[in-house]
C-alpha cells in the first residue's frame, strides 16, 4: 500500500497529514500553502496488512 505524507511547518511548529495517493496530496498542499512555510510530500510504501499500516501510523507515538 502507499501512503503519501505531507510534513508542513511553520512557526508554530510540524504538522504531519496523511493521504491516500499524490493527486490528493497535491490538492491538500495546493489548499493550504499560505497557512504553512514549507510542505513537503514522503511516498511511503507499507504492506498491504492491516497491522503493519496500523504500527506505520502509530510509529511516532510509541504504540505497536
Amino acid at each position: 500500500m502507499i501512503i503519501y505524507e505531507i510534513i508542513c511547518s511553520n512557526l508554530a511548529g510540524d504538522v504531519s497529514v496523511f493521504l491516500s495517493n499524490m493527486r490528493k496530496a497535491s490538492s491538500f498542499v495546493a489548499k493550504n500553502k499560505k497557512l504553512f512555510e514549507t510542505c513537503d510530500i514522503k511516498k511511503h510504501v507499507i504492506p498491504n496488512n492491516k497491522c503493519e499500516i496500523i504500527k506505520f501510523l502509530n510509529r511516532e507515538n510509541g504504540i505497536g
